[in-house]
C-alpha cells in the first residue's frame, strides 16, 4: 500500500511539472519535489530514480487536457484563482471606442532598442484598449542610412515582443505624394527652393535672417522643383518652408522639407533622387493613416508644432500628441552611432552582444518579452528623466521567470566525491577545497555526509540542520556545461544534470543557487548565457 502511494505521488508530482512546463516534466525538478516531502525516499536513491523515469514519461505522454482533468480532480489548489492587480495606463485623451488608430514608426537604419520596445507597448496597449488599429510605419526616407535587413529585423523583434499589428506602410512607397504636397505649398507660396550654400542657410537659420531665396517667384521655385529632381547635383537646392525666421522655436526658420539625395535606396533602388525630411513625411504619413494619437519620446516634442502647421498649410487634421520621456538602460548606450562605435573598435561582438540594450542583445541574455510590457506599466508615459537600471529590469525578468523556469543543478569546476554505499558525485571545486576531514555537509535535497578524506565520504543522516553547509551537486551522467557571464566576458566551466540535453535553444531555466540562465547552445559541452541571479 506504501510503495503504491509514493509510485501515485511520484506521478503527480511528474504530472504538475510536465502540466507547467507545457507538456514536458523534467526528472530533476520531480525528484527535488519527491525528497522535499519524503525524505525517507533518498535511502534508495537509485530505486527512486527509476520511478520517477518511468513517472516522467507516462506523463509527458498525455495531452496538456487530459493532465488538466487529473489534476483538477487531484490537486485542485492548483487552479484556484489568485487575485492580481496589476498597474494600467492612464486613459487617453480624446479617446473614442473603435476610432484610435495608433502607430510604430521606426527607421529601418539600425536595431530596435529597450527605449523603442516601452513606446511601442504604449502605441500597442492603447489600440488594444479601444478596439482601434496599429500600424507599423516604416520611416525609410533616408536612402543613406536605411539597409534592407533591418526592415525584417524590426519585425522579427515586433513578433519577439508579441505585438501585433493591422497595417504596413512605408513612407518611400509615397514619394510621389509627397511630391505632389511639395508643389502644392510651392504654388501657394509656403515653401520655395533655396540655392544659397549649406554654411550660409545654416548661418541665416541661426542669426534669425531672411534668406534672398524666399523671394524667389512660385514659379521659378516650381522649375527649380523640377530640375532638382532631374539635374541639379546633391547640396546645390533644397525645398524649404516659408515661416518664420525669427521664431525662437528655431524649426520654424524656414525648415527644409526636401533635399536631393543620390543613394541608392534598399527598396526603390534609384528612380528617385529628391527625398522628404522627417517633419515632412512624418506629418503627411500620420494624417493619411488615419492616426487619432502619436505617442513618441519628448526629443521630438519641439517639432510637433511644425509637424501641426505642415498639416494646417494642406488642409490636413492633426492628431493627439503625446510626449513622455526617453527610456535609456543604466550603462548602456542606445544610439545606433555608440554602439556601431563599440562594434568597429572591438568592444562588443554584435548588435545582439548581451551586454547591449537592444532587443536582439536582451532577448539573447534571457530578458523576456513580459518584463518589457510590464515595464513600460511602470514607467508610465512621464515628462521626467527616465532611466532604468539594470537591477530594476532584473527584478521584474525575475519574478516573471520565477514561476515558470525548470530548476537544475549546475556545478561549477566540479571535484568528483565518493560517497560510501551511496554513490559517486560531483560538488563544486571551491567548497571541496574548503572542507576539512571530519567536516559534515548536506548534498542539497539529498543527505549528509561526512568527509572522511579527500574525495571520499560516508553517509551521516537524513536529518536537515540549519547550520549544514548545503552544497551543489551532480551525479556521473551529468553533462559538460559552460555558463558566460556577459558583463565580465568570463565563461565557467562545470557539469549540469543531464536533463539540460534536452532543452531546446533559447528556453531559460535556473540553476539553483547561480541564477537564470538561457540556452545559447545544444553543442557538447552546452552552452548557456547568464541571464542575472
Amino acid at each position: 500500500m506504501v510503495a503504491k502511494k509514493i509510485e501515485r505521488d511520484v506521478f503527480l508530482f511528474a504530472l504538475e511539472n510536465a502540466f507547467l512546463h507545457k507538456g514536458k516534466a523534467s526528472e530533476g525538478a520531480v525528484l527535488g519535489k519527491t525528497l522535499s516531502s519524503n525524505q525517507s525516499l533518498k535511502k534508495d536513491l537509485p530505486t527512486l530514480r527509476k520511478l520517477i523515469s518511468k513517472a516522467v514519461k507516462d506523463a509527458n505522454k498525455l495531452s496538456i487536457g487530459e493532465m488538466e482533468v487529473i489534476l483538477k480532480e487531484e490537486k485542485p489548489e492548483l487552479f484556484e484563482k489568485k487575485e492580481k492587480v496589476e498597474r494600467e495606463l492612464p486613459e487617453l485623451p480624446g479617446a473614442v471606442k473603435g476610432k484610435v488608430v495608433t502607430r510604430l514608426a521606426p527607421e529601418p537604419n539600425g536595431y530596435l532598442h529597450i527605449g523603442h520596445a516601452v513606446s511601442f507597448f504604449f502605441n500597442h496597449y492603447y489600440a488594444q484598449k479601444y478596439s482601434g488599429k496599429l500600424i507599423l510605419r516604416f520611416e525609410d526616407t533616408n536612402p543613406e542610412k536605411e539597409r534592407t535587413e533591418y526592415y525584417e529585423a524590426i519585425k522579427e523583434d515586433l513578433a519577439w515582443l508579441g505585438i501585433k499589428y493591422d497595417k504596413v506602410k512605408r513612407n518611400s512607397d509615397d514619394i510621389d505624394l509627397f511630391y505632389k504636397h511639395a508643389e502644392a505649398l510651392i504654388n501657394s507660396g509656403d515653401a520655395y527652393v533655396c540655392v544659397c550654400p549649406v554654411e550660409k542657410s545654416r548661418k541665416l537659420r541661426y542669426d534669425g535672417k531672411n534668406c534672398p531665396c524666399r523671394r524667389i517667384s512660385p514659379e521659378k521655385s516650381d522649375k527649380l522643383f523640377t530640375e532638382m529632381k532631374t539635374t541639379l547635383k546633391p547640396g546645390s537646392a533644397s525645398l524649404r518652408l516659408k515661416l518664420d525666421m525669427k521664431s525662437k522655436n528655431t524649426t520654424f526658420r524656414d525648415p527644409t522639407i526636401m533635399r536631393i539625395v543620390e543613394a541608392e535606396h534598399p527598396l526603390q533602388g534609384n528612380k528617385y533622387r529628391v527625398w522628404p525630411l522627417y517633419d515632412f513625411a512624418n506629418a503627411i504619413e500620420d494624417a493619411k493613416c488615419g492616426v487619432t494619437h502619436v505617442l513618441r519620446s519628448n526629443e521630438f516634442q519641439q517639432r510637433n508644432k511644425l509637424q501641426n502647421k505642415i498639416r494646417e498649410l494642406l488642409g490636413m487634421d492633426n492628431p493627439h500628441i503625446i510626449s513622455y520621456s526617453r527610456i535609456n538602460l543604466e550603462g548602456t548606450p542606445t544610439s545606433k552611432r555608440e554602439i556601431q562605435k563599440l562594434i568597429d573598435n572591438g568592444k562588443v561582438s554584435g548588435w545582439d552582444d548581451p551586454r547591449l540594450a537592444t532587443l536582439k542583445a536582451i532577448k539573447r541574455r534571457g530578458i523576456v518579452p513580459e518584463t518589457l510590457e510590464r515595464l513600460a506599466k511602470e514607467v508610465r508615459m512621464t515628462s521626467g528623466s527616465t532611466t532604468i537600471s539594470i537591477d530594476a529590469l532584473n527584478t521584474i525578468n525575475r519574478k516573471i521567470l520565477s514561476p515558470k523556469t525548470k530548476h537544475y543543478f549546475f556545478v561549477p569546476s566540479p571535484e568528483k566525491i565518493e560517497v560510501k554505499s551511496k554513490g559517486t558525485f560531483y560538488i563544486p571545486k571551491a567548497d571541496a577545497k574548503s572542507m576539512k576531514k571530519g567536516e559534515i555537509f548536506r548534498l542539497k535535497d539529498l543527505f549528509n555526509v561526512k568527509l572522511t578524506t579527500k574525495g571520499k565520504a560516508e553517509f551521516d543522516s537524513d536529518e536537515v540542520k540549519a547550520d549544514t553547509k548545503k552544497l551543489q551537486w551532480v551525479d556521473t551522467d551529468a553533462v559538460d556545461t559552460e555558463l558566460l557571464i556577459s558583463e565580465t566576458g568570463k565563461t565557467i566551466k562545470g557539469l549540469a544534470q543531464k536533463e539540460v540535453s534536452k532543452l531546446k535553444l533559447g528556453e531559460i531555466v535556473q540553476f539553483e543557487r547561480v541564477g537564470f540562465a538561457r540556452v545559447e547552445s545544444s553543442d557538447k559541452p552546452i552552452k548557456f548565457i547568464f541571464t542575472h541571479e
